[in-house]
């Protein structure tokens, strides 16, 4: 899409889906708030953890890595009757919202289009994360499951902030952070209308780009 076609979209999507009391720092504080409020619960829980059952935190989050790869490459960028909605919002929206020559929000009003809502953080602490963690805990104990729920919740909350910090002024405090233009470099490649559906769609570490061969530096 041309920057002018993005820019006209941007004041439809501002006028016709930003409810008006939207703030968008107060949406990215609920959810950090939310995750960071899991992650320190289920970590206080832990009565004892021998050394090498660390590893549950880096397989998790391979784990995760290759689940957000598929959902990413699968249900965002390709439709279907049971996933229409996340199809909608995510090519059909927050991909026409950005583009490689406009990747950039305003303001934080612009947040509403780049987080996902608060419900998705709530249906990954709960509805995805308990289950979980009830059963690594019925097969490796208790606190394994502790852990490795705390683990899938820091990972979703990482995506988000990555996210939102590759959608910031490059200038800003967020876009300056260590780390945050590689990722940037990265997704802004996969903002491009003519690879969107074919490259770049890890965030973070592209494990399952790098596996499956669809990482374009």
């Amino acid at each position: 899409m041309s920057p002018e076609r993005v820019r006209a979209f941007r004041e439809d999507y501002r006028q016709e889906k930003l409810p008006k009391r939207y703030e968008g720092w107060r949406h990215l504080t609920v959810t950090t708030s939310l995750c960071l409020g899991a992650i320190v619960g289920a970590l206080a829980r832990i009565e004892s953890l021998e050394l090498v059952e660390l590893i549950a935190v880096p397989v998790t989050w391979i784990v995760a890595n290759l689940v957000e790869y598929a959902v990413h490459r699968g249900p965002m960028h390709r439709l279907s009757p049971l996933t229409g909605k996340l199809y909608k919002r995510h090519t059909g929206e927050h991909h026409r919202f950005f583009s490689p020559e406009v990747m950039a929000v305003d303001s934080a009003k612009d947040f509403h289009v780049t987080l996902f809502p608060a419900r998705i953080a709530l249906f990954f602490v709960a509805l995805l994360g308990l289950p979980l963690a009830l059963l690594v805990s019925l097969v490796l104990g208790p606190d394994l499951g502790l852990l490795t729920y705390a683990a899938l919740v820091g990972y979703y909350l990482a995506y988000e902030w990555l996210h939102l910090g590759s959608h910031m002024p490059e200038d800003s405090f967020i876009g300056r952070l260590p780390g945050v233009a590689a990722v940037r470099r990265h997704h802004r490649l996969h903002h491009d209308t003519a690879k969107m559906r074919r490259l770049n769609f890890n965030f973070g570490i592209p494990l399952g780009d790098w596996l499956f061969g669809t990482r374009e530096r």
